[in-house]
């Protein structure tokens, strides 16, 4: 039988077959609404594994920073002088890590005997001295000045020190002479202050 030219034929939008609609706004069929919904929740996924992997949290900037110190400076302890291995030592903090302002500042760290960075609260002290010998006199006071502002990064910001701090790790080399270390960790740090300045209050 010929449908009546007064009949509306209910025609899906997508699969283009004629079914009732489950969605009438979008005159999807209910197939096509259920792979709708599940095309969209695929994208959310997608779109949330990829926020997460972009994520650079304090920890990972943390561990990166460290691995940096620790693979640009000599692994001798400057405390307590004792010879150190790159696996077992430390990043040590002249003024503390619970200050954001100097946290991740390379004039601040210096690869240390774990004994030493836990259990010699006077350890500060050498580490300062040290700080002044490859940093330039008044390094350490600079840093204690730095220190007393504050300082807030975004994912953004920590993602661009994540990344200056990653390229200069994979400049280095184990049998680097210690100055072309030194030279890339400060053109590191440079780039690293362009980035904090600016947001410092």
């Amino acid at each position: 039988v010929s449908q009546s030219r007064y009949e509306k034929v209910t025609v899906c939008s997508s699969c283009h077959k004629e079914k009732k609609l489950a969605n009438k706004t979008k005159r999807l069929c209910a197939t096509c609404v259920v792979k709708e919904k599940k095309a969209k929740q695929k994208v959310k996924r997608e779109i949330k594994r990829k926020l997460k992997q972009e994520t650079i949290t304090q920890t990972k900037l943390d561990q990166i920073t460290s691995w940096l110190v620790r693979g640009a400076y000599p692994l001798v302890c400057p405390h307590c002088h004792a010879e150190l291995e790159y696996k077992t030592s430390q990043c040590g903090h002249f003024v503390g890590r619970t200050r954001q302002s100097t946290r991740f500042s390379l004039k601040n760290l210096v690869a240390i005997d774990k004994t030493c960075n836990f259990y010699r609260p006077e350890h500060p002290y050498s580490l300062g001295k040290f700080l002044d010998r490859v940093w330039g006199e008044g390094t350490a006071d600079e840093q204690i000045r730095l220190s007393n502002k504050k300082l807030k990064l975004s994912n953004h910001d920590r993602r661009m020190i994540y990344d200056v701090f990653k390229e200069a790790l994979e400049q280095l080399k184990d049998d680097m002479p210690q100055e072309e270390k030194y030279a890339i960790l400060k053109l590191a740090q440079d780039k690293y202050e362009k980035i904090i300045f600016p947001l410092l209050f």
